[in-house]
């Protein structure tokens, strides 16, 4: 299987934009947006239960992408809250395939590089 480009910047800075960095490089497979996705809520949501309406959201996301075969997601501040909800989904996608989201049987294969895929997936690449 060849890796498509995919390019899930512009849908998560449409969806997400007052807490994204413009500068934000997100560079993730499709089988992982839901838990990217779920955790930009989660986040929005505890960041902006701590600020009134008015003011400006005081976190950004500064980067998102996969590392070592594991989903990283990057913040210019944290907090227990935003920790445990980054941990959360990067657990998730640990048991996760990064090419099509299933979960059943989503494992650490190392080729040229490390990626967590499924094995069907992972015959076809």
């Amino acid at each position: 299987m060849t890796e498509e480009y995919y390019d899930p910047e512009k849908r998560f800075k449409e969806k997400y934009g007052d807490l994204i960095d413009p500068r934000c490089e997100i560079s993730t497979m499709k089988g992982w947006d839901s838990i990217v996705d779920n955790a930009l809520y989660k986040i929005g949501i505890a960041v902006r239960s701590n600020i009134d309406e008015d003011d400006e959201l005081t976190l950004s996301v500064v980067q998102i992408k996969e590392k070592f075969g594991g989903l990283r997601i990057y913040t210019d501040f944290t907090d227990d809250k935003i920790e445990k909800i980054i941990n959360d989904a990067e657990e998730e996608a640990s048991r996760t395939c990064e090419y099509c989201g299933s979960q059943e049987g989503a494992t650490l294969f190392q080729g040229a590089w490390l990626k967590t895929l499924c094995k069907e997936c992972n015959d076809k690449r």
